[in-house]
């Protein structure tokens, strides 16, 4: 037998105390006080971590992982004629890259979203003006960054079928276009020339894969 056995060697966690090092509107500083039992005794340890939950409601306290954060949003259409599906692109500036990033549309759930396919047909015609249907979740609130933040982020697919006005917030400096499916692969194999987001890139190819099997 050539597997490796696993040796269970678990430390036991305990969740003292929470201090929140900040006070900011969307994204705030928390140090995780813990309490850690290893095999040489009883460590104390502090983790830290970001978050856009309250105090009282951070991940790490209710453990609640129904609803997410913020939502991914790959928006695509299919040109009959051609015979080829487009993909929405989108070209942003990230202040915390100082840049522009292309990625897929995004945004944070708000009180008023019923679920998350609402929110997506909500974010996308405020960013782009794109009216979506045929809204698919593709992956379900998961943590995005766990070595960073307790922020979860949840994928959908929608089908563009018009376009309205668009509904910015003041300083989201967004253009976009649609692409075929051949162009946006191009894009993707030359990263010295078009930077994308981590998530969206991922997210991109996993809907190339999944349209190019319906052609």
């Amino acid at each position: 037998d050539c597997r490796a056995k696993a040796k269970v060697c678990r430390m036991k966690w305990k969740l003292v105390s929470v201090s929140k090092e900040t006070d900011h509107p969307f994204l705030n500083f928390y140090v995780r006080h813990y309490e850690v039992e290893k095999k040489d005794g009883k460590h104390l340890y502090d983790y830290y971590v970001s978050s856009r939950r309250k105090e009282n409601e951070l991940l790490a306290l209710t453990h609640d992982f129904s609803t997410p954060e913020g939502i991914l949003i790959l928006l695509y259409s299919f040109n009959k004629e051609e015979n080829q599906y487009y993909i929405l692109l989108e070209k942003q500036f990230r202040p915390a890259v100082n840049g522009y990033l292309y990625s897929i549309p995004a945004g944070l759930m708000e009180i008023s979203d019923n679920s998350i396919q609402e929110a997506a047909k909500r974010e996308s015609k405020e960013e782009t003006g794109a009216i979506i249907d045929h809204v698919e979740l593709l992956i379900p609130p998961s943590p995005s960054s766990t070595g960073l933040s307790d922020e979860k982020l949840a994928l959908v697919k929608g089908e563009v079928i018009d376009f309205s006005k668009t509904d910015r917030e003041p300083f989201e400096d967004i253009e976009f276009s649609f692409l075929p499916i051949c162009k946006v692969k191009e894009m993707l194999s030359k990263p010295d020339k078009y930077t994308f987001s981590f998530n969206g890139r991922l997210s991109i190819l996993f809907l190339i894969s999944q349209l190019e099997n319906k052609i």
